[in-house]
């Protein structure tokens, strides 16, 4: 973390309609998917309800470890 003063950049270049492969394209929805839920985990004015009974639970569970 800096402490006072700023940095000045410059745009030198840009690529309009870059292509990015399959796996470039997960890891960037996966992190940005990991920073949008710990932002709202860690978050001290957040109050997390889970309205999940065991069973739905177990459900749940089952159905997203299917093959």
């Amino acid at each position: 973390m800096l402490k006072g003063g700023y940095w000045l950049l410059e745009v030198l270049d840009k690529e309009d309609n870059k292509q990015i492969s399959d796996d470039d394209r997960d890891l960037l929805k996966t992190k940005a998917l990991d920073e949008w839920v710990f932002s709202l985990w860690y978050d001290p004015g957040n109050e997390v309800n889970s309205y999940l009974t065991d069973e739905m639970r177990e459900w749940a569970i089952e159905k997203a470890t299917e093959g």
